[in-house]
């Protein structure tokens, strides 16, 4: 059996999906691709089943590579598709593998695992963008607030760590013990900064 240009079309169009808020975002679509008993080996080394993936926090938005580089598909019987590729997410490239199995009503992703590379990516504008951001934020100050220059050595900590390819998490943000002294940065705003980039941390290094 061979897959037609539509198979081969709605293969991308799924594995893609995985990769872009609105669609990875969905609870629905998700509900919808995922079988009962899917199961995920992630680039991180964590382990993931459908109920993690269902409940976990997706960003607005995901620096990932579309369309996927090297997207192949090959049936392994007329009911098991072994998809493979290769994700670019923050100009980290990993080896990419899911297996699609039809349960008579369509296409339902039943594992996937993530490998990181050997070789680094050359383009690394996914991730300068992040780190241009991180590197970029102002906070507004109050007559008592956070010492700044506490803060900014965090930040540009992270930045620099985000920049060498390094997986950074919340837990790397958590419990700063900012100093509080006069005319330093907002504590709201601060804090919710760290939050917003913790959350986007986390999201990266689950989808990685």
């Amino acid at each position: 059996m061979e897959l037609s240009e539509d198979d081969l079309r709605g293969f991308r169009e799924r594995e893609e999906g995985m990769w872009i808020s609105s669609t990875r975002g969905d609870p629905d679509w998700m509900d919808e691709m995922l079988a009962a008993g899917f199961m995920e080996f992630g680039r991180s080394g964590r382990t993931f089943d459908r109920v993690t993936i269902l409940a976990e926090s997706v960003p607005d938005h995901i620096d990932c590579v579309i369309p996927l580089p090297g997207l192949e598909v090959r049936l392994l019987e007329p009911t098991v598709a072994l998809v493979t590729y290769t994700s670019i997410v923050l100009g980290q490239a990993s080896n990419r593998i899911s297996v699609w199995r039809h349960d008579g009503d369509g296409w339902r992703l039943e594992f996937h695992q993530g490998t990181a590379t050997a070789t680094p990516v050359a383009d690394q504008g996914v991730r300068d963008r992040l780190v241009s951001g991180i590197r970029g934020v102002e906070f507004g100050t109050k007559r008592k607030g956070y010492d700044r220059s506490q803060v900014d050595a965090l930040i540009g900590s992270i930045a620099d760590r985000v920049e060498r390819g390094e997986v950074v998490t919340s837990a790397d943000l958590r419990d700063p013990s900012f100093d509080v002294v006069p005319q330093g940065y907002t504590k709201k705003h601060v804090e919710g900064f760290l939050d917003g980039l913790g959350t986007r941390l986390d999201a990266d290094a689950a989808s990685s």
